[in-house]
């Protein structure tokens, strides 16, 4: 009773149901195939192998039908093409005997006679039936549903792509912003900002010659002298009182006029001491489009390690840390550069006394220990001007500020707090300009070319990433169309194969009708087909 469990007839004239995987199984048991049909089976396989190789016709309909169902040919498939062989004109060719004068004709024929004998054909129809039902179909599902996800997920991949290039060009845009150009040919445009400092130093020394700084000099100096109890020590801000005379001048001529010992030659000299800014923007810019696709790794050096100054001890408010601090998005430039200028000390000073190294034909806001000196002395009145605002704060009668309001110079003290505060906006003024983020950009440009050449590079980074990103994008999209043109494909396959199926499980339950006299029904799973 094993046996017949896997499948259930009823009695008299009803169908008899047969699961789809179990044809071949209960033909065997009811003697339908001989014992060994499926070895007589590969060798008509092997014939019809033989007969798909040699197959040569000139119909057109014929050959595309056997080119389509190559791989999968069964009896159905046989069947299916003796009955348009015998459609053609050859087919009307006959010998005098009656035979098709057609070779291949007979041959074909011959072999569905052979499949036909002892219902092997219903044996073969039988296993394609359960072979696509039960693995080819959903072989081709699950193909058609891996590429949907990986076409989803090949989308987001593309999404991802498109937004680094948008962030890597917003970047760029952002730094050639920062620096103050377009970005529409970088070297050029980078070595053309180096001409733009003797404006910069225009600005600086401009805002150095406010008449409230000169008297800003002054009160200091007298506040400085009182507070000595009268000495006669003079507190000097030397850099400061010359620029409130003079220009931003060469280092020697600054330095001959201190000892009283100006030339004729040095003053020519210093007519044409912004001559080499020119000349660093005529220089023959790198081609940015030769550089390569992968730029080097550039080794940085830590901010502070490579001996660069800027002089920035002033506890700064928010407005000023805003304004002179890059954002941490943007590359400090500083990172990148090669130092070859720190300050140096004469090592004959007396008394430990530092002294100002020899002139290097830079003018006093270009040279890095002049520009730091100039700093500390505006420093030095922003602490002075600070405390004296804190101290008018703090007027009781127990504070300091008192006891010197009352004393014979208490004049000094007659300074309103408005006054003071106004000094204050006029010393930030040239500190925020020599210490702004621009202009420490350029001071690092104009050092070498290879600042500047790693500056481009640096840039040049953010367009190759963008490029990068691009490419990949349009690489992922191209593979989104070829899982597409696959997924056309195995939908086609899938569904001439479902209909091939359901054409197999007609033709099985027919000819079993006609070899056992009753009516056979196929179950199971192939009738999810038909839905």
């Amino acid at each position: 009773m094993g046996k017949f469990n896997l499948y259930r007839m009823i009695v008299d004239n009803s169908a008899i149901e047969i699961e789809f995987k179990r044809v071949n199984e209960w033909l065997l048991d009811r003697k339908k195939v001989p014992k060994d049909w499926n070895k007589r089976l590969k060798a008509l396989h092997l014939k019809l192998e033989q007969l798909l190789d040699s197959f040569q016709l000139d119909n057109p309909q014929i050959r595309e039908y056997v080119t389509r169902n190559r791989d999968s040919f069964d009896f159905l498939c046989l069947r299916t093409l003796c009955d348009m062989l015998l459609r053609t004109d050859e087919a009307k060719q006959k010998t005098l005997f009656g035979q098709y004068s057609s070779t291949l004709i007979t041959q074909w024929l011959a072999l569905r006679t052979l499949y036909q004998k002892d219902s092997l054909h219903i044996a073969d129809m039988g296993r394609a039936m359960a072979q696509n039902t039960s693995f080819e179909i959903p072989a081709l599902k699950r193909n058609i549903i891996s590429n949907e996800t990986a076409i989803h997920e090949i989308h987001m991949k593309v999404a991802d792509a498109r937004s680094n290039a948008k962030t890597a060009e917003r970047d760029y845009e952002n730094h050639c912003q920062r620096l103050g150009i377009k970005g529409e040919s970088v070297a050029r445009e980078v070595a053309l900002l180096t001409s733009k400092l003797p404006e910069l130093y225009a600005d600086i020394v401009s805002s150095l010659k406010n008449q409230e700084i000169g008297e800003l000099i002054q009160y200091y100096k007298r506040f400085s002298k009182f507070s000595l109890l009268g000495k006669d020590i003079e507190v000097p801000l030397p850099l400061l009182e010359y620029f409130q005379k003079y220009n931003d001048d060469l280092v020697a001529l600054y330095q001959s006029r201190n000892q009283g010992k100006e030339t004729e030659e040095l003053l020519k000299q210093n007519e044409r001491r912004y001559e080499k800014y020119a000349a660093i923007a005529s220089e023959v810019p790198i081609d940015i489009e030769a550089l390569p696709m992968e730029l080097p790794v550039i080794e940085t050096i830590e901010a502070g390690s490579g001996g660069i100054d800027w002089g920035i001890t002033l506890e700064e408010s928010s407005d000023n840390k805003k304004e002179d601090k890059p954002a941490e998005n943007f590359t400090k430039w500083e990172d990148f550069i090669i130092l070859d200028d720190e300050p140096k000390k004469d090592d004959n000073a007396k008394g430990g006394e530092s002294q100002i190294s020899a002139p290097t034909g830079d003018t006093l806001l270009a040279d890095i220990e002049f520009r730091n000196l100039l700093i500390g002395e505006i420093n030095e009145l922003l602490y002075f001007i600070k405390h004296r605002i804190h101290e008018s704060k703090q007027s009781d009668g127990n504070s300091l500020f008192q006891v010197y309001a009352h004393s014979e110079t208490g004049d000094i003290f007659d300074i309103s707090e408005d006054k003071l505060k106004t000094w204050l906006k006029v010393v930030e003024n040239p500190l925020n300009l020599l210490t702004s983020y621009k202009i420490r950009s350029l001071f690092i440009m104009k050092d070498s070319p290879k600042n500047r050449q790693r500056i481009c590079d640096e840039l040049m980074r953010y367009k190759t990433l963008a490029r990068k990103q691009e490419e990949n994008a349009r690489a992922l999209l191209r593979k989104i169309d070829d899982l597409e043109s696959q997924n056309k494909t195995l939908r086609a396959n899938l569904e001439e194969m479902t209909k091939h199926t359901t054409a197999l499980k007609v033709a099985v339950e027919a000819d079993m009708k006609t070899l056992i006299k009753r009516d056979v029904v196929i179950t199971g799973e192939v009738n999810k087909l038909i839905k």
